[in-house]
Order: structure tokens, then C-alpha cells, then sequence
């Protein structure tokens, strides 16, 4: 995919303009929507540890808690000695998804009351000694049913005194009710368990650039909205690399008018602006490589007719503007709806 994008798939190396993290961005993040292998194939192998956690029917469930975890919580299974490859790539990637998988209290039957996450904080574990667990007359396997009597919240003693935010533990109880997982993004927020949830929460993020709809837009032409995407990130490489202007807060002066809009005239006019961007940049190269020279009118004409080809694959309202547009540009009719 790398070689594709800058080698035109050759096997040339050291030619990337923008680093691959940066590249695996969404679009509206400054990136080009391209997922991260490494990261899907996490968000991919999360599913088997909710299978696991939610005791989905399934052979290797059942063989995993018979044969690996042995009645230990899925948290707390140490990663140590001979194990296979695959139970090794799980178990490493319960850092990454464990604040994201939290357990909703129903009967506290299921819940494990030391490493699984079902309040609003850490999971207990991180905060209280197993020696203090043990001390106090429960067990690292204890569930939260264990603390609860008559439908009230009964800590131990010793455990208050020295983890007096203990009592703010004290989640209703429901008897009628199983314990749930559920699975909070990266807001907070409950989602459903989807592969797809899951690398969104997990990937690498940045904040929402200001420039996103002037490049990416559904008419755009792909070939000029990349180049415009590099030009915008200075990435385009020059001769004189010494005047360090800001390029995404200068078109986003110029353009701002337009960038968000959805009328026909921003859309030109952003098609005017990527191609206009393009073919200065061709013909500087042209120049540069090829010895070869356009004169102003040539090049203008190559702007005009790119925006033409495109524009004669979209549909127009047939309204005034409409109709001056295909005016303008020399459209026939059949570009109305």
C-alpha cells in the first residue's frame, strides 16, 4: 500500500512525503482514510476477547476457560512460560482494549469485584494490594455479590479504614437482573461491540483539521485533491525550502467563504482551486525535468478543461445559477436533472 502510493507500486524506498501514521488518519483528521494494518488486525482480534468475556457459545470459548484460565479472571491470567503465539497476541492486547470494556452491574453475580471494570473508576486491583484483599477475608476471585448483603453494600471493615473511597462503590443492585458487558468508546459512551467500533477507539487520533471539505468533497477530482492534500501539509518538494509560509491557514483565509458550503458555485470554485493547484505544479516540474514549457493561456486552458470533464459528470438544478453555469463553462442540457 505505501509502495502504491508514493512508488506507483515499484519496490523504491525512501520516497514517502508523509509519514504512514499521519497517512492512516481519516480525512477530516488530516489523513487520507487509510486503515492501519496493525491496528485493524488488533481491532479484529478484540472480538475473540469479547467472546470470551461474554461466554459466547462456541467451542474454543469453552476450551480457552477449561484448558487456559482455569476459573481465573481473563484480566489477571499471567503472561509467562510456553504458550502458543496467538493466546500470547490476546493476552498483549488487554492493555489496549481494557478501559474500553466495562461490566453493567445486574445481580453482581458475574462481575469480578477486583478485576473488572464497573464503575466509574479503575478497576479495583490497580488500587487495592492482593494482600490486602486476602487480609480482609475475600479472595482475588471474589464477585461483586460477595460485598453485597440484603441488598446492601458491605465492605469490610479493615478495607474502609485504609480504602475509605470504597464507599463511593456503591453501584444499585439488581436481583432480577444478569451483569452485562457493554463496551464505552473512547467519549464514554455505550456502542455496540463492532469490529469497526473498536479500531475507531484504538487508532491513533488528531485533532479535526479546519481544511478537510476544500480537498475532500464528493465531486472532487482524486488525483488534484492529493496533490492539494501534500501542497497543504508542505510536503510537495521544492528547491527553496527556506520561505516557511502556512499554507492550510492561507487557503483557509482565502477560501473559508466557500470551504463548507454545498452549493454548485463553492463546488467549482474548489475544483478550480485543486486543479489551478495541480497543473502549476505540473508545469513547474515540466520545466524543471522535462525542459518543456506551456505559456500562460495553455495552462489555463488545461485548469478550464479539467473542471469541464468533471463537471459534465454531475448533475445540475435547473435553476438561474444552472443554467449560468453551463453558460459559463459550455455544458449541454443533459447536465440538469
Amino acid at each position: 500500500m505505501r509502495q502504491f502510493l508514493w512508488c506507483h507500486g515499484s519496490s523504491g524506498k525512501g520516497k514517502s512525503k508523509v509519514a504512514w501514521e499521519i497517512v492512516c488518519l481519516p480525512k477530516h483528521e488530516g489523513g487520507l482514510g487509510i486503515r492501519r494494518l496493525e491496528c485493524f488486525n488488533s481491532a479484529l482480534m478484540a472480538s475473540h476477547i469479547w467472546k470470551l468475556l461474554t461466554l459466547k457459545e462456541s467451542l474454543w470459548v469453552k476450551w480457552i476457560h477449561e484448558y487456559k484460565l482455569k476459573g481465573r479472571n481473563f484480566w489477571d491470567f499471567p503472561m509467562r512460560g510456553n504458550m502458543s503465539w496467538g493466546w500470547r497476541k490476546i493476552l498483549k492486547l488487554r492493555p489496549i482494549i481494557r478501559k474500553f470494556i466495562w461490566s453493567k452491574i445486574g445481580n453482581g453475580r458475574n462481575t469480578y469485584l477486583w478485576f473488572d471494570t464497573w464503575a466509574d473508576f479503575e478497576p479495583l486491583a490497580a488500587q487495592i494490594s492482593p494482600r490486602d484483599i486476602v487480609r480482609s477475608g475475600l479472595s482475588l476471585q471474589s464477585k461483586v455479590q460477595d460485598v453485597i448483603h440484603h441488598g446492601l453494600w458491605v465492605w469490610p471493615q479493615e478495607l474502609l479504614v485504609k480504602y475509605p473511597f470504597l464507599n463511593n462503590y456503591n453501584t444499585p443492585i439488581r436481583d432480577d437482573a444478569r451483569d452485562t458487558l457493554v463496551w464505552r468508546n473512547i467519549h464514554g459512551n455505550v456502542k455496540k461491540f463492532l469490529v469497526s467500533q473498536v479500531w475507531d477507539d484504538i487508532r491513533h487520533r488528531e485533532s479535526k483539521v479546519n481544511w478537510y471539505s476544500m480537498v475532500w468533497f464528493p465531486s472532487c477530482i482524486p488525483r488534484h485533491a492529493i496533490n492539494l492534500w501534500l501542497i497543504i501539509r508542505r510536503k510537495l518538494k521544492t528547491q527553496d525550502l527556506v520561505p516557511m509560509w502556512d499554507v492550510s491557514d492561507s487557503l483557509g483565509m482565502a477560501l473559508m467563504p466557500i470551504m463548507k458550503r454545498r452549493t454548485t458555485n463553492s463546488v467549482v470554485a474548489k475544483l478550480v482551486v485543486a486543479a489551478a493547484t495541480y497543473y502549476v505544479w505540473q508545469e513547474r516540474n515540466w520545466r524543471l525535468f522535462k525542459k518543456g514549457k506551456r505559456s500562460p493561456d495553455q495552462i489555463v486552458e488545461c485548469i478550464k478543461s479539467s473542471v469541464r470533464l468533471k463537471l459534465l459528470s454531475c448533475k445540475l438544478k435547473k435553476s438561474k445559477n444552472g443554467e449560468r453555469l453551463a453558460r459559463l463553462w459550455d455544458l449541454p442540457e443533459a447536465v440538469f436533472k
